[in-house]
């Protein structure tokens, strides 16, 4: 057991950090480019869009993957469970912003910030598709297919965004890079992880999973809202240029951020939820990721002073 976990520790790990890395440099690469064609207050208004995106896949989510992941041999009908009220909850969520998209618009006075709202909204529902392939993945802990998709699907919607920006599509360019992104990677789960053996919805079982992952949601749900409140501050307060020069440093500034979180929420929280009752082995584990998760951000952070 702990020569197989010890296995699937350094695979993943390594998958993971191939995986993010190139997604990151692609994403870096188009992002450049497109802020090159587009300025930054498209970006202004993206910053907008994507936190109402960001706060309702955090409420979608409900912390049912990280539950789902914690269980030692979840049955198809907690995947059922999860996957319905994920579907359920993403429609209900993107009708209310629907909804609330014109007083958006009012609120910040911006052309077309209602109907570009409503566009990029669509992603709460491609998303909520996707959930129990992804947990099913991380659960495995088979990172090579989930980052081999996610590469994949970052790079053509990145160069038809490119394209569409390059022909003067302005904010549609990137409302189409996170839609498509966003299909193409569900549709590479369907393809090739496959759906569900059975479609019902276990009351018993989501009670036991939502009072776990609750905890999770609030936290990520607070976390999130406070930083990414500054942009909905600047975009009313400033102007929305300066919003975009804001929304681009503050991706930038997140990048190293975002590689130890992905290979702490992934690979970490996976291998400990397989040891998860055997204390001694759990707590030597724990401390060996916390030990190297601080050594790489050490690192970073001294080439960062550095440059």
């Amino acid at each position: 057991m702990q020569a197989l976990l010890k296995s699937k520790i350094i695979s993943g790990t390594a998958w993971t950090t191939i995986g993010k890395i190139s997604y990151m440099l692609i994403a870096l690469c188009a992002n450049i480019i497109l802020a090159r064609l587009l300025g930054p207050s498209a970006f202004g208004e993206l910053s907008i869009l994507m936190f109402f995106v960001i706060s309702s896949k955090i409420l979608t989510e409900s912390g049912l993957v990280g539950a789902i992941i914690r269980i030692k041999d979840p049955k198809e009908t907690d995947y059922s469970t999860v996957f319905i009220f994920n579907i359920v909850i993403s429609i209900v969520i993107y009708l209310i912003i629907f909804s609330v998209s014109p007083y958006i618009q009012s609120y910040y006075g911006i052309e077309n910030l209602d109907l570009y709202l409503k566009l990029i909204s669509v992603v709460v529902i491609i998303d909520g598709f996707k959930i129990i392939q992804d947990a099913r993945l991380q659960k495995e802990m088979n990172f090579k297919n989930k980052y081999k998709y996610e590469v994949i699907s970052i790079s053509i919607a990145s160069f038809v965004s490119i394209v569409m920006a390059y022909n003067d599509y302005g904010v549609y360019s990137l409302i189409l890079l996170q839609v498509l992104n966003s299909f193409l990677i569900t549709l590479f789960f369907w393809s090739f992880e496959g759906g569900l053996k059975q479609y019902s919805f276990d009351k018993d079982a989501f009670k036991r999973m939502f009072k776990f992952g609750r905890n999770t949601t609030l936290a990520s749900l607070i976390n999130s809202s406070f930083d990414n409140l500054y942009q909905l501050l600047f975009a009313k307060y400033f102007s929305i240029l300066t919003t975009g020069f804001y929304y681009q440093a503050k991706k930038l500034q997140e990048l190293p951020t975002n590689f130890v979180q992905s290979i702490a929420l992934g690979v970490g929280y996976s291998s400990l939820a397989r040891i998860q009752d055997e204390n001694i082995q759990f707590n030597r584990l724990f401390k060996s990721f916390i030990d190297i998760l601080t050594s790489i951000m050490g690192y970073i952070l001294l080439i960062s002073i550095i440059f």
